[in-house]
């Protein structure tokens, strides 16, 4: 949303006819009562592990997802370049508006 509004902030201050019908307040949800505040137990991990093996492709990328932690976008966006010549470590790119943390997977 934010996005948007500023999309239509930036149209708007280059169109005098034009009103921009987002306005600040308008969120839904404050981000901070969307916090996650629950993590899965041992148990559900081993349910969740034990369906991603029968479950082909999407499973496979659920099952890297749980053993790397990464976010769904770093997984996806991985590249061969990425990986080193003996296939043991992955390195994440960081990108600009990251923390600048990106580390190693070994």
């Amino acid at each position: 949303m934010a996005i948007t509004r500023g999309i239509m902030n930036w149209y708007s201050s280059r169109n005098d006819d034009y009103v921009p019908p987002i306005v600040r307040g308008m969120q839904r949800t404050n981000p901070k009562d969307r916090a996650r505040n629950r993590m899965l137990s041992d148990d559900e991990i081993r349910a969740v592990w034990k369906v991603a093996e029968a479950s082909g492709a999407f499973g496979a990328l659920i099952r890297l997802l749980l053993l790397t932690a990464q976010r769904r976008e770093k997984v996806v966006t991985m590249r061969w370049a990425d990986i080193a010549v003996d296939g043991a470590t992955w390195s994440i790119p960081g990108e600009a508006r990251e923390k600048g943390d990106a580390k190693e997977l070994v």
